[in-house]
């Protein structure tokens, strides 16, 4: 019985996979990264981009003590092979103890939407402390958020949330495609 039930998953789950795969497969991206090009694309404009906290994860790189480091930062980090134990004293080792930084805290939480078309080329993204664990962060309130226009400022120096003329009825929409993209659950819910 447990065997059939476990097939009746699988089987359930394959299905879920293959008609989302039927609906986006073989679309391509170019049209994302080549808009003008792509002029006349109608399959998606924006992609989603979300990131939740982990744990915090403090690296330390000075003072190092050489019989407990493996490796010397900053190679640790890209020849430590084995990833699996926290913290990672493989690749940092315990002997550090200056030079300290956080590489993870609870307010790295965030979700964007990325709009590329033949007429905008905008980043819009919002921003929220919490753990997911312990509570669900739907970003209807966020700490902050940032608006970059890419065409006229590749390097996201201006914030144009931050400008004075800007108001929340101006990037109304981009919340609205942001919000629907990040609620989606399915092929058949998400925009």
């Amino acid at each position: 019985l447990a065997l059939a039930q476990s097939a009746n998953f699988v089987e359930e789950k394959n299905t879920i996979v293959s008609d989302f795969l039927n609906k986006t497969n073989g679309h391509s991206l170019l049209p994302l990264l080549f808009p003008d090009e792509y002029q006349n694309f109608t399959w998606r404009s924006y992609v989603l981009i979300e990131y939740f906290f982990n744990e915090n994860n403090t690296k330390c790189v000075g003072e190092c003590n050489a019989t407990t480091v493996k490796n010397d930062y900053p190679y640790s980090d890209a020849n430590c092979v084995t990833l699996t134990v926290s913290p990672n004293e493989d690749c940092w080792g315990p002997g550090c103890t200056r030079d300290c930084y956080p590489s993870e805290n609870d307010q790295n939480n965030f979700i964007a939407l990325r709009l590329i078309n033949a007429t905008h080329n905008l980043i819009y993204t919002k921003y929220k402390t919490g753990s997911q664990t312990e509570d669900n962060i739907t970003f209807q309130d966020p700490d902050f958020i940032e608006i970059f226009n890419v065409s006229a400022d590749p390097w996201n120096l201006v914030n144009l949330a931050n400008i004075s003329t800007t108001t929340s009825s101006d990037y109304a929409q981009l919340d609205s495609d942001l919000m629907a993209a990040f609620a989606c659950t399915s092929a058949d819910t998400c925009p």
